[in-house]
C-alpha cells in the first residue's frame, strides 16, 4: 500500500479539490494505528479549502462503527397513496448542493463496522447516493480505518469496497506533527520535548498488550491536562495518557525547561546570553518559534538577532520552523533581521 504523511496527504488533497469537482474524484480511504491523526487530516483540509476558496465548509463525521445498515439507508415508510415504500433520508445526508459550500464526508472506522453496514458504503463511495439519498456534487468524501495488524476491531474489507476507493497508509512524521502542534497551540513543553525526543511521539506496537502508548493523539491529550491541571494533578493524567516511562522522561525534562530565560527577556532585548546545552537549546528554540507570532517588530529583531548566536543547527531548526509556519507571522518578512537570517539558512544549505 501507498504511504504517505499526514502532511503530504494534506497538501495534496487541498490542492486536487480546489482544482477539481468532487464528484469527479473516488473515495479516498486513510488507513493507519490508532491515535495517528487521520480525523485531524480530514478536518485541516476542510479549513485549509475554507481559507482557500472562501467557502463554508460542512464537516460529517460519521463513526460506521456505530451504524446499522438502517441507519444509513433510512427508515422504509408508504407513500402518500399507500401503494409503494419510500425511505425517510437520515438527517446526517441533509447536505447543503450550494456551489458556496463544501460538504466533507468521513466515514470513518468502516473497517470496525459489521460487513452489512460496509455494504450500505458501497453506494456512498460509487454511486453517491445510499438509499433515495442523493450525495451532492460538492461533497468530498473520505473513509478512514485501522490496520488488521493493528489489533483494533476490525472486519476484512469486501474488496469490492476496497476497489472504489483510493488507498494510503499513514505513517508517523514528527515534523508534519510539529508544524500541527504549533498551529494548533500544543504546549511548548511537549513540542520542545518531543523535538529532544522524536522517538517518543509514537510508542504504538502492536505486539505489546499494553493500551497505554503515546500517539500524536494521546500528546494533544496530555496538553490539554497541562492546561487545565496543577502540574502534580497533570503528572497522574498524563502518566495514564502516555505510559510511565515515557512521562518519566518528559517529567525530568520539564525540570530543565524550569531554567530556560524567558522569551519575553529575549524578546526585549534583555537576555542575549547564548546558551550551548542541547536540552536548553531545544527548549528556547521551541519558546521562540511558538512566540514569534505574537512579538512586535522591535521584538522580533532582538529574537532573530539573539537566534544567530545558538548552534547553527538550532538556528536552522528555528528558521524551518517558523518557515512552516509563514502564515502565522505575516510581518516578519520585511525585517532586515529575517532577511539576513534567511541568506545564512540558504547559504548554510548550499554547503551540505
Amino acid at each position: 500500500m501507498q504511504l504517505i504523511s499526514l502532511k503530504e496527504f494534506v497538501e495534496s488533497s487541498v490542492v486536487l479539490y480546489s482544482k477539481s469537482k468532487p464528484s469527479d474524484l473516488p473515495a479516498v480511504m486513510l488507513w493507519g494505528q490508532p491515535g495517528v491523526g487521520k480525523s485531524d487530516s480530514f478536518k485541516e483540509i476542510g479549513r485549509r479549502l475554507h481559507e482557500l476558496t472562501g467557502k463554508a465548509v460542512n464537516f460529517v463525521d460519521i463513526r460506521l462503527l456505530l451504524y446499522s445498515p438502517v441507519d444509513l439507508k433510512g427508515i422504509p415508510t408508504a407513500d402518500e397513496m399507500k401503494r409503494f415504500t419510500k425511505w425517510l433520508t437520515p438527517q446526517i445526508f441533509n447536505l447543503d448542493a450550494s456551489d458556496n459550500v463544501i460538504n466533507i464526508i468521513v466515514l470513518d472506522e468502516i473497517n470496525a463496522a459489521v460487513p452489512s453496514t460496509q455494504a450500505c458504503a458501497y453506494q456512498i463511495t460509487l454511486d453517491r447516493k445510499v438509499g433515495e439519498a442523493i450525495i451532492p456534487d460538492n461533497t468530498i468524501i473520505f473513509l478512514a480505518g485501522n490496520r488488521m495488524t493493528d489489533k483494533a476491531v476490525t472486519y476484512k474489507m469486501p474488496k469490492p469496497l476496497g476497489n472504489r476507493a483510493t488507498h494510503f497508509e499513514v505513517t508517523v512524521d514528527f515534523e508534519s506533527w510539529k508544524e500541527w502542534a504549533i498551529r494548533n497551540d500544543i504546549d511548548q513543553r511537549i513540542i520542545s520535548f518531543l523535538s529532544f525526543r522524536p522517538g517518543l511521539l509514537n510508542t504504538f506496537d502492536p505486539k505489546n498488550e499494553d493500551v497505554v502508548f503515546a500517539t500524536p493523539r494521546s500528546w494533544a491529550m496530555c496538553s490539554n491536562y497541562l492546561k487545565n491541571l496543577p502540574w502534580n494533578m497533570a503528572k497522574t493524567y498524563i502518566a495514564g495518557t502516555v505510559g510511565e516511562g515515557v512521562a518519566v522522561e518528559f517529567f525530568a525534562y520539564c525540570e530543565i525547561y524550569t531554567k530556560v530565560p524567558k522569551i519575553i527577556d529575549i524578546a526585549n532585548g534583555v537576555y542575549t546570553t547564548p546558551h550551548n546545552e542541547p536540552d536548553i537549546c531545544y527548549a528556547i528554540s521551541t519558546g521562540i518559534t511558538v512566540s514569534v507570532p505574537k512579538m512586535n517588530d522591535t521584538q522580533l529583531e532582538n529574537t532573530l538577532l539573539y537566534t544567530r548566536k545558538l548552534p547553527p543547527e538550532f538556528t536552522t531548526m528555528i528558521c524551518r520552523d517558523l518557515l512552516n509556519n509563514i502564515a502565522l507571522i505575516p510581518n516578519v518578512v520585511k525585517l532586515k533581521a529575517w532577511k539576513d537570517w534567511i541568506k545564512d539558512f540558504n547559504e548554510t544549505y548550499a554547503k551540505r
